[in-house]
């Protein structure tokens, strides 16, 4: 992948604001150049009383406030030298985002929102789950930091130290194509991954010793891979609970954002196990951004 072009940007403006948008535009340096926006109009709002059905009252004007504050947006951006385009629609939230991305060319899908709830420190909000779970171009989710409030959040550069975990599967392969292309707007990245004691034995078992090596050479070749794409790479072997070793570097490093494979798993097996990548979505404190498999 060489440049991240387009972006895709659905919002309920409370959730995510231009705020948001301000943050993405360090990514000019990565070839972004057009944001397409979405307000969807939740049908179970305008459409509760049993009486009249379809309240077309509430959803006009609710439609004219959306394309109001995106006119407004989307002027504020042709000063920054990026085109934007929007729609707003009345429907069900989750089918008309992933359906505005399967329509909409992007290269990037922006989620989640800027002030956590108390339930989502521990459980991604449903629609942003829905569209990590089945959205075939990358995700970002969003997550707000405590250390951000008095600073020039406009400012801010959400992608300045990246972190990418791999795990060497071909999923992890079309994320560090991601990575590099987020590359031109970053200055450093740190490259990790993390060997499972459980899959590998403890560190002074020679299975241990042989995946280490096996390891280092892996993490190696890709580091070679990206520094083409950032002016400094560092590789990082850690051994224990993925997850976990993966937001103890997180802090480690000070990275901004983590940048790491999802495989999209569904059901039950998502709901009871989990996954590494969904798990981190949940837990970082940053936001983390999921390239699906090709």
């Amino acid at each position: 992948m060489g440049s991240i072009r387009k972006i895709f940007f659905p919002t309920k403006f409370e959730e995510l604001s231009f705020l948001v948008v301000q943050q993405l535009l360090a990514l000019k340096q990565a070839g972004l150049a057009e944001i397409e926006f979405l307000y969807v109009i939740d049908r179970d709002l305008v459409s509760f009383d049993r009486f009249r059905g379809f309240d077309e009252e509430l959803a006009d004007r609710m439609r004219r406030e959306g394309e109001t504050r995106f006119e407004d947006w989307k002027k504020q951006l042709a000063e920054s030298g990026i085109e934007a385009s929007y729609r707003v629609e009345v429907g069900n939230p989750e089918a008309e985002i992933l359906k505005g991305i399967r329509e909409s060319g992007a290269d990037l899908v922006v989620a989640g929102r800027q002030h956590e709830k108390a339930l989502e420190r521990v459980y991604l909000g449903g629609t942003s789950m829905a569209i990590v779970r089945h959205s075939k171009v990358p995700v970002m989710i969003c997550k707000p930091r405590e250390d951000d409030r008095h600073a020039d959040d406009r400012r801010i550069n959400l992608f300045e130290r990246v972190l990418f975990a791999t795990d060497f599967s071909d999923v992890a392969e079309a994320a560090l194509e991601f990575a590099a292309a987020i590359g031109p707007a970053a200055t450093e990245c740190h490259l990790t991954h993390v060997l499972n004691e459980r899959d590998t034995g403890t560190k002074d078992d020679e299975r241990f010793a042989a995946a280490s090596a096996e390891a280092e050479e892996a993490l190696e070749q890709r580091r070679e891979r990206l520094a083409g794409s950032y002016s400094q790479v560092k590789a990082h072997l850690s051994a224990g609970r993925t997850v976990e070793e993966i937001l103890r570097l997180r802090e480690e490093t000070d990275a901004t954002i983590i940048v790491m494979g999802t495989k999209g798993r569904h059901g039950l097996a998502e709901l009871w196990l989990g996954s590494a990548s969904h798990r981190c979505v949940e837990l970082s404190d940053v936001p983390v951004l999921l390239v699906p498999a090709r």
